[in-house]
């Protein structure tokens, strides 16, 4: 409700609030409060984090869309024909940490509309909130790791 204020927008409630954040990320994305670090003085203090609330099920939804418009590669046998390569990875910039998410199967799979978001938070990139992010990340790339999607094994890289 902080933001919409910011850019003009006031709803009567935290009920609209919610109902609105639905409608705009389908329930797609869930924020939790995390004990981060500040780089210079090393002061803990909680913000929010997004996160993806479902990466696997994100990942079968591009794999199908990729797959039906044929767009699916194997880039001359360097991917194994049973496997799906995804990437993750996260990078600092413009005050925030994002981690990212490519499908390598794809003819530029470091395209713009190639890279999903998965995380991200206004903190600097020090060790200590890149753990905090990763470690609530985990339990969904352990997922995605041991997933198989038409047969394909998929995985994993994570930078």
């Amino acid at each position: 409700s902080k933001f919409l204020k910011t850019i003009g927008t006031d709803l009567p409630n935290e009920h609209a609030a919610r109902r609105l954040h639905k409608q705009i990320t389908a329930g797609d994305i869930a924020v939790k409060i995390k004990t981060v670090q500040n780089k210079k003085t090393k002061q803990e203090y909680d913000l929010e984090v997004a996160y993806k609330r479902d990466i696997l099920q994100f990942v079968t939804k591009k794999l199908e869309e990729h797959d039906k418009g044929g767009e699916l590669k194997w880039h001359d046998e360097k991917i194994p024909q049973n496997k799906v390569w995804i990437k993750i990875g996260g990078d600092h910039g413009k005050n925030s940490f994002k981690v990212a998410l490519s499908i390598c199967n794809l003819s530029k799979p470091n395209a713009k509309q190639n890279t999903h978001l998965i995380a991200m938070a206004k903190v600097p990139d020090k060790m200590h909130n890149i753990q905090i992010m990763f470690n609530d990340l985990k339990p969904q790339i352990e997922s995605l790791q041991s997933f198989t999607w038409n047969r394909k094994a998929m995985k994993v890289f994570i930078f």
